[in-house]
């Protein structure tokens, strides 16, 4: 990841973003967030399991953000598909289920963050993306 990182930091382009939330607040909020920032462009939202993994092969981001609960399946599985196609994705967990950290991590997401307390984390490392 570590060369992912470094080719968007050389980029002069958007870092293109999907975010794959259920909740409308939560997805609001972020987008809201993404917005203000000049260097990310949110490519799209996908509130479900099976629009999910669809978005990003379609859209090719460099970044997800992803919950680990949808209503249709389970935002683990949409990690495990990203990291079995290879697919050279920043992927940032947003969840209240803060068991599954240790999970997520040995699984290949980048970043876990814990949705009731980490948010504004979340908001640091979006800068960080964008500061490039």
């Amino acid at each position: 990841m570590t060369a992912l990182r470094n080719r968007i930091a050389s980029s002069s382009h958007p870092v293109k973003i999907v975010l794959v939330e259920d909740n409308a607040e939560v997805a609001g909020w972020i987008k809201n967030k993404i917005d203000d920032f000049g260097n990310l462009a949110l490519a799209g939202i996908s509130n479900t399991y099976n629009g999910a993994f669809e978005m990003i092969k379609n859209e090719e981001p460099q970044l997800v953000i992803l919950d680990l609960r949808l209503p249709d399946g389970n935002g683990l599985d949409i990690l495990k598909k990203i990291r079995k196609t290879r697919l050279n994705i920043i992927v940032i967990i947003l969840s209240l289920n803060i068991q599954t950290k240790n999970v997520c991590l040995r699984m290949g997401a980048d970043y876990f963050f814990d949705k009731n307390k980490g948010t504004d984390v979340l908001i640091e490392k979006l800068k960080y993306f964008n500061g490039r």
